[in-house]
């Protein structure tokens, strides 16, 4: 979270090598760490998103407040 804190640019997370899909835990943490972004007026951005972890944040509508690239 210390590196969420004291970014100074939008920070992009890489998940081409995760290969199964995200707990209720895992999307939380990642709701936070968003938040803790926009609070700063920064991005935080998801890419290399697999199809089943789209469909997750499709799903739970997380796909129009995450920043997902390609």
């Amino acid at each position: 979270m210390s590196i969420i804190h004291n970014a100074k640019e939008d920070i992009v997370l890489d998940f081409t090598d995760i290969s199964m899909s995200l707990d209720s835990a895992t999307i939380g943490e990642l709701m936070k760490f968003h938040s803790a972004m926009e609070s700063q007026n920064l991005q935080l951005q998801i890419q290399g998103v697999n199809k089943l972890i789209r469909t997750v944040f499709r799903l739970n509508k997380l796909d129009t407040i995450l920043h997902l690239i390609d």
